[in-house]
């Protein structure tokens, strides 16, 4: 008997066990009973395709026990490790904000990222490099041609009220290619960090970046060359910021843990 599963499950997400034949051949009527973390168990029969989904519950770190047995065939005893979604809300302004990810959304789809919100947003815009063009959304347009809400790049969110911006989804350290000129970007951190050592793998490749704070009504920017002068100091979790590079450049953060 050869049982399939996935080896890490999120909190709250539904995952499959397959269980087939040596051969391939679906093994449907298998009896697939998952053990949770607190003793509580759940038990179904697979479908024609071999096939019995479940929702998985727990928090982080927890193992669930999975067990196949099917008459002929010896039991199988396997584990799945739950990992609990990050949740991260990033409050918006009324006006003006520019705005990143600092997590992977479970779904990226910029429709469902702002659908809790969509009644205070006017509109999103960012630059796309790819294809030298400008891509918007907005709750009621008929032509977005911005789709995606996605770590890296920077957006800039024009709000006809204040809220918060809910995200959930899993942590990345994935780094950002910036090209000469003005790139907006996001910062893939969920810890804030001084702007020097945030942007020490790109020392070098850029002459200045900047934000909009909207709390403030002011841009703040930092330049390598002007520390003293620079009015942008740390950078933080959930905000866009515009990098003007003077080379192409990979920029990458140092590793940092998020906080407990």
């Amino acid at each position: 008997m050869v049982v399939e599963h996935p080896t890490r499950v999120r909190d709250g997400s539904l995952f499959a066990v397959g269980v087939r034949a040596a051969d391939g051949t679906p093994l449907p009527f298998s009896r697939v009973t998952i053990v949770f973390a607190d003793g509580s168990m759940v038990s179904g029969l697979t479908d024609a395709a071999g096939q019995r989904a479940f929702l998985a519950r727990g928090a982080a770190g927890d193992r669930l026990q999975v067990t196949v047995t099917r008459t002929d065939y010896r039991p199988y005893l396997g584990e799945i490790v739950v990992d609990v979604s990050i949740h991260f809300d990033r409050p918006l302004f009324s006006g003006t904000n520019y705005v990143s990810t600092p997590i992977v959304p479970l779904d990226s789809a910029i429709d469902m990222v702002f659908a809790s919100i969509a009644d205070a947003v006017a509109g999103i815009w960012t630059w796309d490099r790819a294809s030298r063009r400008f891509l918007t959304w907005s709750p009621s347009g008929l032509n977005n041609t911005l789709t995606r809400f996605e770590p890296g790049r920077g957006y800039e969110v024009r709000m006809r009220a204040p809220a918060a911006l809910p995200l959930q989804g899993e942590p990345t350290s994935a780094p950002v290619a910036v090209l000469p000129g003005l790139n907006l970007v996001g910062f893939n951190s969920l810890v804030p960090m001084p702007v020097a050592q945030a942007l020490a793998s790109i020392r070098g490749a850029h002459a200045a970046i900047y934000t909009w704070d909207p709390a403030a009504r002011q841009c703040r920017w930092y330049s390598p060359g002007l520390p003293g002068l620079s009015t942008l100091t740390t950078l933080e979790p959930g905000v866009g910021y515009v990098i003007m590079a003077t080379k192409p450049a990979t920029w990458i953060l140092p590793a940092a843990s998020p906080p407990q």
